[in-house]
């Protein structure tokens, strides 16, 4: 690989000095390119990425919550898939607490990226002492997601459906029957619950789940 050759350049300030011939041949001098080539030119203030309580209606707004929120596990059995109660969690080496009876436990606080995770239970082999690659969690940021209900007969939209995610109240869809909520990618359950209908996981239409890409 040839080595670039480039000639040195005299900073001035930080700023590397500019010239232009565009007026009549004079020079002009400036220590910062700006659009009107003139100097330094008032911009629009720079809002935090994590300020709360900002909306704005474009590309990337800046509308969604903090991501150091309440993380839900779940826990099972790696043979026969059971549901495993009284497992004790460590996160980062700190115990949590144990899953409840539906093999879960929730912790708050936890921060998106990589986090060490340890289970234990009496009569098994701990995590991170056997072959299965479960000894860490990525947390992953959350995403905006849209749900919409329809009726199932006529694709009426309906609007007043209570919508519940992995069991937590999200909030009731709209006249055009869309919700919009945050989720972190991953199989999320879905429930909906509307006067007159059959609860969304009591009837037989397989809409149950649905997956956060």
């Amino acid at each position: 690989m040839k080595e670039f050759e480039t000639p040195a350049i005299v900073l001035s300030k930080g700023l590397r000095r500019f010239k232009s011939f565009r007026n009549s041949g004079e020079l002009n001098e400036c220590m910062n390119l700006a659009p009107t080539e003139t100097g330094l030119e008032a911009h629009d203030p720079v809002i935090d990425i994590n300020a709360t309580g900002v909306t704005w209606e474009g590309m990337g707004k800046l509308d969604r919550p903090m991501e150091d929120d309440t993380l839900t596990i779940n826990v099972l059995s790696l043979v026969f898939l059971e549901v495993l109660d009284g497992v004790t969690v460590y996160l980062d080496g700190v115990s949590e607490g144990t899953t409840d009876t539906d093999g879960n436990i929730s912790i708050a606080g936890v921060t998106v990226g990589i986090h060490d995770l340890k289970l234990t239970l009496a009569g098994l082999d701990d995590s991170d002492d056997d072959v299965v690659y479960n000894d860490y969690i990525i947390v992953e940021p959350k995403k905006e997601v849209t749900i919409n209900v329809d009726d199932f007969i006529t694709d009426a939209d309906l609007g007043g459906v209570e919508v519940y995610v992995d069991g937590r109240y999200i909030g009731k869809t709209l006249a055009a029957g869309n919700v919009t909520c945050w989720l972190r990618p991953g199989v999320r359950k879905l429930r909906l619950v509307r006067p007159g209908y059959i609860t969304g996981d009591e009837d037989e239409i397989i809409n149950d789940y649905f997956t956060v890409t």
